[in-house]
C-alpha cells in the first residue's frame, strides 16, 4: 500500500526538479507529442519515480481530454516492432520507470478535440490501491530535448 505522503512526493518528483542533501534528484516532466489534428492516437512520455519503500503499482490515468488512456510497452524482435497493452506499470522502490518513444508509454486514445503544441493537459494516475494524482503533460512538437525553453 503506498502511503499518501509517498503518493504526494511522487508527484513533486513528477514535475519539478528537487536539490535534497547537495545531490540532485530529478524527473524529467511529461510531455505529449503532437500529432496531426485527426490523429486518433497520441502518446505521452517521461520519467515516473518512485521514492517509496514499497513497489509502486500503477493501474490506470485517465484524462478529460481522452476517450481512454492505456499503459502500452514496444518491443522489437527480429527488427519487427508490435505494441502490446499492459494491465499496469510496477515501479520498484527507490526506483523508476522510463516512458519513452519504442518502449514503455502512454497511449492515448481518441482526443475529444485538437491537441497542439503548446496545449497543457492534465493526467490523472491511479494506484492499485485507489490513490489519485494529477499531473501535467505539456504538449510539444518532436521531443522536448529538441526545444530550447529560455
Amino acid at each position: 500500500m503506498i502511503k499518501s505522503f509517498q503518493w504526494r512526493f511522487l508527484l513533486v518528483l513528477l514535475c519539478f526538479p528537487l536539490i535534497s542533501n547537495g545531490a540532485e534528484t530529478s524527473a524529467s516532466r511529461l510531455w505529449i507529442r503532437e500529432a496531426p489534428p485527426n490523429a486518433p492516437v497520441l502518446a505521452a512520455y517521461g520519467t515516473i519515480m518512485n521514492p517509496g519503500d514499497t513497489i509502486l503499482r500503477l493501474i490506470a490515468v485517465e484524462s478529460s481530454a481522452f476517450e481512454d488512456i492505456q499503459f502500452h510497452q514496444t518491443t522489437t524482435v527480429y527488427g519487427v516492432s508490435r505494441m502490446r497493452a499492459m494491465e499496469s506499470i510496477e515501479i520498484p522502490a527507490a526506483g523508476k520507470v522510463h516512458l519513452e518513444p519504442g518502449g514503455t508509454h502512454l497511449m492515448l486514445i481518441k482526443p475529444v478535440s485538437a491537441i497542439r503544441a503548446g496545449m497543457q493537459i492534465e493526467l490523472t494516475f491511479i494506484s492499485s490501491s485507489q490513490q489519485r494524482v494529477s499531473i501535467i503533460a505539456e504538449v510539444v512538437k518532436g521531443h522536448p530535448d529538441d526545444h530550447h525553453h529560455h
